[in-house]
């Protein structure tokens, strides 16, 4: 390390020498930014009119202190079906929903530790202590080969389980649709909003302590029933508690008659059988081939549930069919990394973020399947497109002449997204946020749509399709249902 050579020649550096000026007086998110594109997206973004196909037109929800941006923005596409079905405006329990995903995961865990192969064996000689020492007091240098990982080697993966994500908030599309199918779904102001809808920390570490508590009786104790229902009636109590105790039944105008329904019939009212035919689209630069069907595994909610499931494609293809399903009225779940190249207090997800090559005098460029390979990038963040706008030659000329600044044609070439965030009015352009086609290529991974807009062949895919890839629940494509 030669810190005085390095030291003249920082010095000698014009180029660093403005960077450190300009960060150490701004800070790195302004100093880096290229001012002029940003008024330029902020004049794109304000207008709603730009964009050729949009669909909102209410107020963004905010998931505050929770890890459920899964939960709001799948919500918020139920919410946008209803509106189409019915002419309602809806607005679905968060409360409900989370409710029951915690307890089936609670029911998940519990049964995977009773048939994971870690329990005491009666022809080894070890005693108890040693399972226990083995899962709950891992040694800091027993490194585990996660490349040569064997899948009946659940003690690691239940061990990884309960020290990253049990009882967690975070999860997947397919989550949402779990639960719906099983208890159902209400109207918002049929429960109760309480505290720990938007702040469920100390909730989520009470139950993991009531659940690792269970788990070790059940590696030394035989009356496993017994101790998985009496864990159970603790884990409901706990969330009666905290949320409320969900309705079974509430009045509803069905055909200008007022209905008593359970939360079943109220979602087969709403929905009917629709929930099971949305297919999750995956763009993965990993995988070679197109149409193979990727499953996560040890990721879930419901014990005979649906698993989380993909069917692989290009990104271009991704876009077309994003395209395809705005333009036929539907709103599109996604999954991506969101805090890359982001303009958060103006709303921007795109190329007038941070230049950190033009700061530190850099020239380092990774591409997608990189970024993936070294974990430096994974999908962390659900959110909806509402809209998009393709732009041609005439479109263009009609541009300029309304704005008179020739500064504007490097973003009309381009096709741009229409995002709405989890994070209420607060965050972006109340709420909203105007997505590059470069960002939607680099960063986002994931689109659920409906079978209806698919080509048969994707179709078949996921529906009739064998499972060709399966991923463990730390692979990058299987972090949203974690973080």
């Amino acid at each position: 390390i030669n810190l005085n050579n390095w030291d003249n020649e920082f010095h000698q550096n014009l180029q660093l020498k403005i960077s450190q000026r300009a960060t150490s007086s701004v800070g790195i998110e302004i100093a880096g930014r290229d001012i002029f594109k940003k008024s330029n997206y902020l004049n794109f973004l304000t207008s709603r009119k730009e964009f050729k196909v949009i669909h909102d037109n209410w107020q963004v929800k905010d998931q505050k202190n929770t890890g459920f941006c899964w939960l709001y923005s799948g919500l918020n596409v139920l919410r946008f079906i209803a509106l189409r079905k019915l002419n309602q405006m809806i607005d679905f329990s968060q409360t409900f929903i989370a409710f029951y995903d915690k307890l089936e995961r609670a029911n998940l865990y519990l049964q995977q530790i009773v048939n994971s192969n870690i329990n005491q064996n009666e022809d080894e000689e070890q005693n108890n202590d040693y399972y226990l020492d083995k899962l709950f007091r891992p040694q800091s240098n027993k490194k585990f080969d996660f490349n040569n990982f064997d899948q009946n080697q659940s003690e690691f993966v239940l061990n990884y389980i309960q020290r990253e994500d049990l009882m967690q908030d975070a999860g997947q599309w397919i989550f949402l649709v779990n639960i719906v199918n099983k208890y159902g779904i209400i109207p918002s102001n049929q429960m109760h909003i309480s505290p720990t809808t938007f702040a469920t920390s100390q909730l989520n570490d009470h139950l993991k302590l009531r659940l690792i508590s269970a788990a070790k009786e059940l590696k030394i104790n035989d009356n496993k029933n017994e101790i998985i229902e009496n864990t159970m009636k603790d884990i409901y109590f706990t969330l009666c508690v905290h949320f409320g105790t969900p309705p079974k039944s509430f009045e509803w105008i069905v055909n200008n008659r007022i209905e008593n329904l359970t939360p079943l019939e109220f979602s087969q009212y709403v929905f009917a059988n629709e929930l099971n035919n949305f297919v999750s689209i995956l763009n993965d630069p990993r995988q070679e081939n197109t149409n193979l069907i990727i499953e996560i595994s040890w990721t879930g909610n419901v014990i005979g549930g649906k698993p989380i499931r993909h069917v692989l494609t290009t990104i271009d293809q991704l876009k077309e069919i994003a395209k395809t399903a705005l333009i036929n009225r539907q709103l599109i779940w996604i999954g991506c990394d969101w805090r890359k190249s982001i303009v958060d207090k103006e709303g921007i997800l795109g190329e007038p973020s941070m230049d950190i090559n033009l700061i530190y005098g850099w020239n380092i460029s990774l591409n997608k399947r990189e970024k993936l390979e070294m974990g430096i990038s994974s999908l962390k963040h659900a959110v909806v497109i509402t809209g998009f706008s393709d732009f041609n030659e005439q479109d263009k000329i009609i541009y300029n002449n309304q704005n008179q600044n020739q500064n504007q044609n490097h973003i009309l070439n381009k096709r741009y997204w229409r995002v709405e965030n989890t994070h209420g009015s607060k965050s972006g352009k109340n709420g909203f946020y105007l997505m590059t086609d470069n960002w939607f290529e680099q960063n986002v991974f994931q689109i659920v749509v409906h079978r209806s807009v698919l080509a048969p062949e994707l179709q078949n895919s996921f529906f009739r399709g064998n499972t060709n890839i399966i991923l463990p629940p730390w692979d990058p494509i299987a972090t949203l249902a974690k973080y």
